[in-house]
């Protein structure tokens, strides 16, 4: 770790306790804790946890907002999660420039589905049902009613999907937690224009 790496953990460890509004009498425990997260995403992992199944365990750890607990489980800033989701009323949702996404139906309608995986098990682990990113790829204009199902069935390396067509589900692999991470980077990186 070199000294920006320290002072980058430093400077986002006091903006995340501040942003989280933490009493006084918690700031200390909680500026440790920031900061422990935070030069975890720097210092090399151990593998995640596996579970009888062989499967890892993605549940996010960090504390905060929404956007903060993602960008946590991306290992990436707040400023580029933040270029890519968005929180609402019925908390985050897919906000990425339509014109950052792929042109073809199938290559969008594929990263939108890593988005919204990636969105619904930051929230809550579960496998992300297959309407729920056909819903998000409407709303971008990728949906391609005869080849979606196919679209997404390419993606098996990244996700374990389970379920009959219509009540099919998703679930990122440890594969495709890293996939989205790289996805999120590039689209909600600033450019200067």
């Amino acid at each position: 770790m070199n000294p920006d790496d320290v002072e980058s953990i430093l400077a986002d460890a006091v903006k995340a306790v501040t942003d989280a509004k933490v009493p006084d009498d918690l700031k200390s425990i909680a500026f440790e804790k920031a900061v422990d997260l935070l030069a975890a995403r720097i210092s090399p992992q151990p593998a995640a946890p596996q579970s009888a199944g062989g499967a890892t365990s993605a549940a996010p750890t960090a504390v905060g907002s929404q956007l903060d607990r993602l960008a946590a489980r991306f290992g990436l800033a707040h400023d580029v999660v933040e270029g890519v989701f968005a929180e609402g009323r019925n908390g985050l949702q897919v906000n990425v420039r339509p014109e950052r996404l792929s042109r073809s139906k199938s290559a969008g309608a594929r990263e939108l589905a890593m988005l919204v995986a990636a969105m619904h098990q930051a929230e809550s682990d579960d496998p992300t049902p297959v309407e729920e990113i056909r819903r998000v790829v409407e709303e971008y204009s990728r949906y391609d009613q005869p080849n979606f199902a196919s679209s997404l069935a390419a993606m098996k390396g990244p996700f374990l999907v389970s379920g009959p067509s219509r009540a099919r589900t998703f679930k990122l692999t440890r594969p495709g937690w890293q996939q989205a991470a790289d996805l999120v980077r590039e689209l909600g990186e600033v450019r200067d224009r």
